[in-house]
């Protein structure tokens, strides 16, 4: 912001470097400091933000561009997608990384398309989604912004998260609350037409849609890096393995996920294939041994009838 200065002799408003002196022996004062000549100069560090705010300008810009978007994966027009699925109904289930969905009797809709999340309730059940936080216990009770992006247009309500269970109205027509169980949550709700939400954003401390930080998007790198603290999945191969076993059950490997998990991971193993044509049909559970950073030993119970040679895996550390 540029700095001003009041100009006493004419009454306007100058920019700094075009201050001129004003009429001899008026007297002005700013903050009750007399200033000589009747000049009176400015900074955004002198002016509140408002009649209710005696935030100065300075200090509330400075604030505002450090405030940062505590959601992950929020913007659902690039949204990263590791699971695969495109369409959900089913409650309470991961649908893109790091959003679970609120589907009322496992009936309403929630859809990802190249615009967005899309919510389409029943004409009696709410469609939604929500997200869960680590540091749940240290923003319960506290004051923050949900911003949510619809048709390019953002719009926002302020929340105590585990608290606003009544649910606070947004102009596109959904409604926001946070709980316990879905500590930011977005409803569509029953009747409406199916609504697109492109972009959401969860800020700290009370915003207005005139103050609201500007959507700075991470990029989709960091997005998935930040998912895959929660969820990683990928494949293995393990070439050939030789045995005196015809099928054993204990395999070495190498598995080191992209990033350090939030915790040790569940590990369930998949389309498990063996060495030969041999079906592994009969291979009942499979578990990992190992810690956030990876697993490096494969245990199976059942009769493999071959040797491992390569399966999928999903490690989940999800809330």
């Amino acid at each position: 912001m540029p700095q001003l200065c009041y100009k006493g002799a004419d009454g306007q408003w100058h920019p700094l470097g075009l201050l001129l002196k004003g009429k001899d022996g008026l007297t002005m004062s700013v903050n009750g400091v007399e200033q000589a000549d009747g000049n009176i100069t400015l900074t955004a560090a002198d002016i509140p933000v408002s009649a209710t705010d005696e935030t100065d300008v300075q200090t509330a810009l400075i604030q505002r561009d450090r405030v940062r978007n505590l959601l992950d994966n929020s913007d659902f027009t690039n949204a990263v997608n590791q699971r695969g699925q495109t369409s959900w109904s089913q409650d309470g289930i991961y649908c893109i990384d790091q959003w679970k969905t609120d589907s009322a009797s496992n009936a309403a809709s929630i859809t990802l398309s190249s615009g967005g999340i899309v919510l389409t309730p029943t004409a009696t059940l709410y469609a939604g989604i929500y997200q869960k936080f680590d540091a749940y216990s240290d923003m319960a009770g506290k004051v923050y912004t949900l911003a949510v992006c619809v048709g390019g247009f953002w719009d926002c309500v302020s929340l105590v998260i585990g608290s606003d269970t009544s649910g606070k109205t947004l102009a596109s027509g959904l409604t926001a609350y946070s709980t316990t169980w879905g500590h930011v949550l977005i409803r569509n709700k029953a009747g409406n037409g199916a609504i697109t939400i492109e972009k959401a954003a969860l800020y700290k401390g009370s915003y207005t849609a005139d103050t609201l930080p500007a959507y700075v998007p991470k990029g989709y790198a960091a997005e998935l890096l930040a998912c895959q603290r929660y969820y990683t999945e990928g494949t293995a191969k393990l070439g050939w393995v030789f045995s005196s076993e015809s099928a054993p059950t204990a395999y070495l490997c190498d598995i080191t996920y992209p990033v350090p998990m939030r915790v040790n991971p569940t590990v369930t193993i998949k389309n498990i294939k063996l060495w030969s044509a041999q079906s592994p049909a009969s291979i009942t559970a499979a578990k990992n041994i190992g810690d956030n950073h990876g697993f490096n030993s494969l245990n199976l119970s059942g009769s493999a009838n071959g040797a491992v040679i390569q399966f999928d895996y999903a490690a989940s550390a999800d809330l």
